[in-house]
């Protein structure tokens, strides 16, 4: 099942593996998308005999229309598509999932909405924060490390103070030891503060950790959803 919603410029895309009345997974994707990569990594073809799973492709994504102007935006939107979505398909439970910068509009949304669990894997510690990390891996966008990024983004949403607002007993965090986009030292600090559960992924790179960790975060959905 496919479910969409648009504004005038933008258009969100749902995919759904499984059936009504059951506990969902919201699966918030990152910059790049890719969800027909995630069906494959996440093992759907298992998984909806146990729960229904929802993969979200933003504008300009998987068929999606339009291209994200304004962060803000598109984390409102989202938050009301997926309630909207929650209510269609009649979801007893639901987590979100967020991956890479898919972690922080999941815990945006999970600040207004209140979800059964919120799991964050490969996350950034704020929008302004990943563009940094993505600039210093890029030789030949040095020059753009001396600008003052936290001043570009004029909506930087930080992690930390979300999950502070989210306030959700059920939340929980897998980093890779080895990524290199969204260091582990960044979100180590981030745990500590708000005494969050962090699961260090051993050789997890920003690619790799979702395939590493998928047992630890299956087992701990199935904790959470039932």
């Amino acid at each position: 099942m496919q479910l969409s919603a648009a504004s005038s410029q933008m258009e969100m895309l749902a995919r759904v593996y499984g059936e009504k009345n059951r506990p969902c997974l919201f699966f918030f994707t990152g910059q790049h998308g890719g969800a027909l990569r995630y069906e494959h990594e996440l093992g759907l073809g298992a998984l909806k005999e146990e729960f229904t799973t929802v993969i979200l492709s933003y504008p300009s994504q998987g068929g999606a229309k339009g291209n994200v102007s304004d962060i803000k935006a598109l984390a409102k939107m989202t938050t009301s598509f997926i309630a909207d979505t929650g209510r269609q398909l009649h979801c007893t439970k639901a987590v979100y999932y967020g991956r890479s910068l898919g972690a922080i509009v999941a815990t945006y949304s999970a600040s207004q909405i209140q979800p059964d669990g919120l799991i964050l894997e490969s996350s950034p510690v704020s929008l302004s924060q990943s563009v940094k990390h993505v600039l210093s891996n890029k030789w030949y966008l040095f020059a753009l490390q001396l600008l003052p990024i936290d001043a570009l983004i004029p909506n930087d949403f930080k992690v930390e103070v979300l999950l502070k607002k989210a306030d959700i007993k059920n939340t929980i965090i897998f980093q890779g030891d080895n990524d290199s986009v969204t260091p582990l030292a960044d979100i180590e600090l981030v745990a500590q503060r708000t005494g969050i559960d962090l699961i260090i992924v051993n050789g997890g790179t920003h690619s790799s950790t979702i395939t590493k960790a998928k047992p630890q975060i299956f087992k701990q959905l199935n904790e959470w959803l039932y």
